[in-house]
């Protein structure tokens, strides 16, 4: 079942010299989930009741270098289920390489460590994979690979494709593994 998902954000973008820009994000917000099943990051699979809500706070802070090509942000997430008042907290640090193209078309090496806490319970993860981006670099906005939109696949993609067309190969292929064995079941 198609899944709702309504998130509200404010953003403050810095640009500094030399290409290096900033980005500052915030926000105090509810996602309205309706579905039978979300598939999340780490491989695991759960049922909602259409009528769950998840609140959501976060702060985000990015750096990319566009002349150089890499990039890093870290967040501090806090996630509260309302059904059961389950709160998680995470901590993720995430990173990007160009390996290869320049503006508006490159590829780029990613990496992503994130510490989530859970009723006592640390959690550490990790991620990598390539990603193939075509979009305008200038943009800090278009890196930016929101450590909060990840917390569900395919959610950042939605978000991106304001400002351009990014793939990211390896989310694309665990959600579709995901949804094959949804259909299953």
């Amino acid at each position: 079942m198609r899944k709702t998902i309504l998130l509200a954000v404010l953003s403050l973008s810095l640009s500094g010299a030399n290409a290096q820009d900033w980005l500052v994000n915030w926000n105090l917000g509810t996602f309205d989930i309706a579905g039978d099943c979300l598939p999340v990051a780490r491989g695991e699979s759960y049922d909602f009741d259409a009528s769950n809500q998840f609140s959501l706070s976060f702060i985000d802070v990015a750096f990319r270098d566009v002349e150089r090509g890499y990039g890093l942000s870290v967040s501090l997430i806090k996630v509260r289920d309302n059904y059961d008042d389950d709160i998680t907290s995470l901590l993720p640090l995430e990173a990007y390489v160009r390996l290869a193209g320049r503006d508006p078309l490159s590829l780029a090496l990613y990496g992503k460590a994130e510490l989530g806490y859970t009723d006592a319970d640390f959690a550490p993860y990790f991620e990598g994979g390539l990603q193939f981006s075509f979009m305008p670099e200038a943009k800090m906005e278009d890196f930016y690979y929101s450590s909060r939109n990840s917390i569900f696949l395919g959610l950042n993609n939605e978000l991106q494709l304001v400002a351009g067309v990014r793939i990211d190969l390896g989310l694309f292929l665990l959600l579709s593994l995901y949804s094959e064995s949804d259909r299953d079941e």
